[in-house]
C-alpha cells in the first residue's frame, strides 16, 4: 500500500510539474517582427517600391499574407504578397508609384513551429520635401530685343510626368502659357516693361502658392537705323553692270568708232597746221 501511495503521488506530482511548464514555457514561440521598411509610424520622403516584414522564425506560405491600404482602407498595393524565395522570414508586398498620404500595412503571418497565426497592422506615412521652383532665365530687369524670349527653371522634387504638374506663366497679370517642362519661351511681348510670374500647379491643377516668383523684364524700342543697317547686310551684294553678248558688241564698235574719229582728227589737225 506505501509503494501503491508513493506511485500515486508522484505521478501527480510530475503531472503538476509539467503542466506548469506548458503554461509558463510553450513549445513554440509566436513569431514576431524583427524588422520592418517602412517601419510603424515612419515618414518616408520618397514612395517606396515595396513593403518588407522580417520575422524572427521562418513563414508558411498557408495562411500568411501582407496588404498595404489607403486611409479610407482601400488597397493600394500590387496585390503580389509573397514570402521571399531566398529568405524565408521575409514578407514581401509590391507597391505601385504611391502620393503623399498615410497608408495602413495589414498582415497575418503562420510560422513554423507555432499553432498560431499572427496578425497586426501598422501605419506609415509618404510626406514628399516640398517642391522647389526656380525662374533662371530671364533674370530680373534684363532687356531683350523684339523677338522669342527663352524661358529656364532649375526645379527640385517636381515630377513633370504626373498628372496636372505644370509651371504656369502669367505675362503682365494675363495667363500666358503653361510649360510641361523645364524650358519653353515667350514668342513675343510688346516694347516696354512686362511682368513675369511662374507658379508650380499640381493635383487638381491647384496653383502652389509657396513656388511663385515674380520679375520684371525690359523689351527694348526697335532702332530704325540698325534695322536699315541689318537689312543692308543682309542684302545681297550688287553684281553691277551686266551686258549681253550684242551690248558688248555694240560698245566695242562705238570704242572703235571713236578711236578711229580721233585718229583722223588728230592726222587732219596735223595737215592744217602744215599748210
Amino acid at each position: 500500500m506505501c509503494s501503491l501511495k508513493t506511485f500515486r503521488l508522484a505521478s501527480l506530482g510530475l503531472i503538476a510539474v509539467a503542466a506548469l511548464l506548458i503554461t509558463v514555457i510553450p513549445a513554440h514561440a509566436q513569431a514576431a517582427i524583427v524588422a520592418a521598411a517602412p517601419g510603424p509610424g515612419q515618414s518616408v520622403s520618397t514612395a517606396p517600391a515595396e513593403v518588407r516584414l522580417t520575422f524572427d522564425h521562418p513563414l508558411l506560405d498557408q495562411g500568411t499574407s501582407l496588404s498595404v491600404t489607403n486611409e479610407a482602407w482601400d488597397r493600394v498595393d500590387n496585390q503580389d504578397s509573397h514570402i521571399d524565395p531566398n529568405n524565408r522570414f521575409d514578407l514581401v508586398v509590391t507597391l505601385p508609384e504611391l502620393s503623399e498620404g498615410p497608408y495602413i500595412v495589414t498582415y497575418v503571418v503562420a510560422s513554423v513551429g507555432s499553432s498560431t497565426t499572427l496578425a497586426g497592422d501598422y501605419q506609415f506615412t509618404i510626406d514628399f520635401p516640398d517642391p522647389v521652383v526656380r525662374m533662371v532665365v530671364p533674370h530680373g530687369e534684363q532687356v531683350f530685343e523684339p523677338g522669342p524670349i527663352p524661358l529656364e527653371f532649375q526645379t527640385q522634387f517636381v515630377d513633370f510626368s504626373a498628372d496636372n504638374t505644370r509651371i504656369r506663366i502669367y505675362v503682365d497679370g494675363a495667363l500666358y502659357t503653361e510649360l510641361q517642362g523645364s524650358m519653353g519661351q515667350i514668342s513675343y511681348l510688346t516694347p516696354g516693361v512686362h511682368e513675369l510670374r511662374s507658379v508650380l500647379t499640381q493635383f487638381e491643377r491647384q496653383e502652389l502658392p509657396e513656388t511663385s516668383s515674380t520679375m520684371y523684364i525690359v523689351v527694348a524700342h526697335p532702332d530704325p537705323e540698325l534695322a536699315g543697317r541689318e537689312a543692308a547686310a543682309a542684302a545681297p551684294a550688287d553684281p553691277g553692270l551686266q551686258f549681253t553678248l550684242l551690248q558688248w558688241a555694240g560698245v566695242i564698235l562705238t570704242t572703235l568708232a571713236l578711236l578711229g574719229a580721233g585718229w583722223w582728227l588728230g592726222r587732219a589737225g596735223k595737215a592744217i597746221r602744215n599748210t
